[in-house]
């Protein structure tokens, strides 16, 4: 099987600099769209390296990546209007983030293998919309998940099953619910509501972890 090395794509224009077999190294992917109708961009990458960034401003906004690799570097960004991103990876020492701000937000996003840094930010929805809705799962162990919601309903969950697993739950402003499934030892959680509601916090934590919980608000 062969794949794209090199793919830079603005604007819905691709400029591919070259294709390589798939048992070789170094890829590196970036999409950039800016203010453009109904966006939708799509990243498969196989192998190691990989360095992989979508940025879209505008409008429809779909994303999906996915990524069998070593040492990934996953950048994406979405801005104004009706977000949608689907992330799959799977590997060692993967980072990531995922930034989506104004109005939709949802995102769905798996990260399985050990020692992967994954950070999710939804903020500013609309007034009137309902927004902030996620979902994070990494399997194995020594993995780090941070997710920040900011304003409007806030639906936000997390899995991690495997050992030494850190997570950072974080919702400031309007409806507020967070859910966490740990599984194996050693795992660690912090959660904070700021929030205009009572708090609804789910979590189930199996094998001796340990949870540090902050609510502060109108309850």
């Amino acid at each position: 099987m062969q794949f794209l090395t090199g793919v830079l794509i603005v604007a819905g224009m691709a400029l591919s600099q070259g294709a390589l077999a798939a048992d070789q190294t170094g890829n590196l992917a970036t999409i950039a769209q800016q203010d453009a109708t109904d966006n939708t961009a799509t990243i498969t990458q196989s192998g190691t390296n990989s360095n992989i960034a979508i940025e879209q401003i505008g409008e429809g906004h779909t994303a999906k990546i996915t990524d069998t690799g070593s040492d990934t570097l996953v950048i994406a960004r979405q801005s104004g209007a009706r977000h949608r991103a689907l992330l799959t990876l799977s590997g060692i020492g993967t980072t990531g983030s995922l930034d989506q701000s104004g109005f939709g937000h949802r995102a769905l996003v798996s990260v399985e293998g050990v020692g992967n840094d994954f950070t999710i930010t939804q903020s500013n929805a609309d007034t009137g919309t309902r927004g902030n809705s996620l979902l994070l799962i990494q399997k194995n162990a020594g993995n780090m998940a941070s997710q920040t919601q900011i304003g409007r309903n806030n639906v936000m969950m997390l899995v991690q099953n495997g050992t030494d697993n850190t997570a950072l739950l974080t919702q400031d402003g309007s409806n507020n619910i967070m859910g966490l499934y740990q599984h194996g030892a050693s795992n660690s959680a912090t959660f904070t509501q700021l929030g205009d509601r009572a708090p609804a916090i789910l979590v189930t934590q199996t094998g001796g972890a340990s949870a540090t919980l902050t609510v502060s608000g109108v309850h």
